[in-house]
């Protein structure tokens, strides 16, 4: 495999990432630089479900729900329940409580899952598993983000390879049009190439490339 300052410009422009990828790799041999490692896959982890449903009223938790039903149907008939509060500042503090307002709302039962026994002892043990797994991939990923990091200067000198191929590319595009528009004016080549000189400052590289690539008048 030819080496990036062996490349010819129509190389460099018609070249594919695993190419690029390729040349890396050994442009980073020449350099000492290992290869790069492959990517570190983080796994998605399947915890078990939550299996007891508990309904939980006020700061009460039951496991049946027609309890808690009852329960909120007691609290609710209640007459005389109050809220109490209480204010600092002025000598005034949690010993000196009042009335704040009769209760304006009702109490509701909210549904809540839970883990049983022996699901939280499954769900402990797979964090365990996962929190392994979870390091192992941590040290996995800074390694390959180091890897990344010492090879970017490699990419970095193949890629502005590749755009100054690219440019080199468009300006004698641009130049050879340039030329056969002004054959075509003048019906002239040497003409033409004296115009084309004055109006883009060309290279004698790129004169001849022209000359070699122009379409005959």
């Amino acid at each position: 495999m030819k080496r990036l300052e062996e490349l010819s410009r129509d190389e460099l422009i018609s070249m594919t990432d695993d190419m690029r990828d390729d040349l890396a790799d050994l442009e980073c041999a020449y350099e000492g630089i290992p290869l790069l490692p492959a990517k570190p896959v983080k796994q998605e982890f399947a915890y078990p479900q939550r299996d007891v449903a508990l309904y939980v009223v006020d700061e009460y938790s039951f496991a049946d729900q027609s309890e808690a039903l009852a329960y909120c149907e007691y609290v609710n008939g209640l007459k005389s329940a109050v809220r109490i509060d209480y204010e600092y500042g002025d000598g005034l503090g949690s010993d000196f409580k009042y009335v704040k307002k009769e209760r304006d709302s009702k109490t509701e039962i909210k549904k809540e899952m839970v883990y049983s026994l022996d699901a939280y002892a499954e769900l402990k043990s797979e964090l365990k598993n996962t929190k392994a797994m979870q390091d192992t991939y941590n040290q996995e990923a800074q390694a390959y983000k180091l890897a990344l990091s010492e090879r970017s200067a490699v990419y970095e000198k193949i890629d502005k390879a590749v755009r100054v191929a690219w440019d080199k590319k468009r300006r004698e595009d641009t130049l050879a049009c340039a030329y056969e528009k002004y054959i075509k004016l003048t019906c002239d080549g040497d003409i033409a190439m004296r115009l084309l000189e004055d109006a883009y400052e060309i290279s004698d590289e790129e004169k001849q490339s022209i000359t070699r690539t122009a379409l005959p008048y």
